[in-house]
């Protein structure tokens, strides 16, 4: 369940409990802020997110790679079963982004479930690297 701890301007400070996926996959706790939007279309929506906390499962704090951004993209499933997601924990390639952490929610308003994932985020898109 999202908890929001604090509220700054348009950022939002939020706690996710959610599954880290590399190397291992474990139940780890974080804490971080929405910073800006980076694109939206009919999959979802892609923001960049500052992690600030991260807990593992016993409760000890781990400091996260501080300056380090990354790239958070929701999207609307029907149930917990993603093959999306399913296929991103298993690849682990230098050409493609790595997904560190993934998380479900529900959509306040409408009661939809989310399936958040937060991806190692880079300076440039493809589209633009190729141009």
């Amino acid at each position: 369940a999202k908890q929001i701890v604090g509220h700054s301007g348009d950022c939002q400070n939020e706690q996710h409990t959610l599954e880290e996926t590399k190397p291992l996959v474990s139940r780890v706790r974080i804490s971080f802020r929405r910073e800006q939007m980076i694109g939206s279309g009919s999959f979802g929506v892609v923001q960049t997110v500052n992690i600030y906390k991260i807990f593992d499962e016993s409760g000890s704090k781990r400091l996260p790679d501080t300056g380090i951004r990354y790239a958070m993209k929701t999207i609307k499933v029907k149930r917990r079963e993603s093959r999306e997601l399913e296929i991103l924990k298993h690849i682990h390639h230098q050409n493609i982004v790595n997904l560190r952490f993934y998380f479900y929610n529900h959509e306040k308003e409408t009661g939809d479930l989310k399936l958040n994932l937060i991806f190692d985020l880079h300076d440039t898109s493809l589209h633009d690297y190729i141009n």
